[in-house]
């Protein structure tokens, strides 16, 4: 190679991003009204994964992204509380949204569910064990101590309690 060749470096890869730092007021300013990440990605024009890719490349974006799912909370939690003294308010239709949009922070603890369902078998079967083995030590205690026995009326010999 000659010395005197420039090198050039190389060109960024595919299109630039329309990240804009006033998208982060924006982005506030949607989930105080309740809208979810994919409504705030169509307002400004991109979508719910760009979202996330802005939130992993600019600190100030990532931080509005954790105070909007804040605000979007807020929002719906405040719906609910004013919407249960009205007189059309549908609650399963709420409740069906938070267990939708914040399913970690708002879930139906269901004693039925598929998870308590194995859970509450295991603890009927080792409930099961124990009174057998209970009733056997019972069962094996009572004939080798000889528990006095008492006949009834009809002849049947029935220990003493």
């Amino acid at each position: 190679m000659r010395a005197d060749l420039e090198v050039i470096p190389p060109r960024p890869r595919g299109r630039p991003s329309l990240y804009n730092p006033a998208y982060c007021d924006r982005v506030i300013e949607l989930a105080a009204e309740g809208c979810c990440k994919a409504e705030i990605a169509a307002s400004l024009g991109v979508n719910a994964r760009t979202l996330s890719l802005w939130s992993k490349n600019h600190e100030e974006f990532s931080d509005a992204m954790i105070r909007a799912k804040e605000l979007e909370y807020a929002w719906w939690l405040s719906a609910g509380r004013k919407g249960q003294f009205m007189r059309n308010w549908s609650a399963s239709g709420w409740a069906l949204q938070m267990r939708n949009r914040f399913r970690k922070r708002f879930r139906d603890r269901n004693p039925f569910s598929r998870e308590s369902e194995t859970q509450g078998s295991f603890n009927a079967d080792h409930i099961r064990e124990e009174i057998e083995q209970k009733l056997s030590r019972f069962a094996a205690g009572s004939e080798a101590e000889g528990v006095p026995v008492a006949a009834d009326a009809t002849g049947t010999r029935n220990p003493e309690i």
